[in-house]
């Protein structure tokens, strides 16, 4: 059978053509960050990582395809600090993610 890597795109849900769909998403957003907190309050800061707006587990419970979890509606830049801080509120605030190398937690 065919190994998945630990922490590869493959065991994350992501697609193999990630690298293309993110670098269009950071374009898209003009590599500024999306997040709630950022929107609501009027907050500019530089993103450099994309987020699942809906999160992948919320997704695959909401019955949606991978195709509709990895769709540019639901991708957004983000900023590497709101980034993890918005893991751990989706994490339930019990544990912290372990960060891989690539900014994104590494699901346990």
């Amino acid at each position: 059978g065919m190994w998945i890597k630990a922490g590869s795109k493959a065991e994350r849900g992501l697609p193999a053509n990630w690298e293309a769909i993110r670098a269009a998403v950071l374009r898209r957003d003009r590599y500024l960050c999306r997040c709630s907190e950022c929107q609501t309050n009027g907050r500019v800061r530089t993103a450099s990582e994309v987020d699942h707006v809906v999160p992948r587990a919320e997704g695959i419970r909401r019955g949606w395809t991978l195709a509709q979890i990895n769709a540019m509606t639901n991708l957004a830049a983000i900023n590497p600090e709101c980034h993890k801080l918005k893991s751990v509120k989706e994490m339930g605030q019990s544990r912290r993610p372990r960060i891989g190398i690539d900014g994104y937690p590494i699901a346990e």
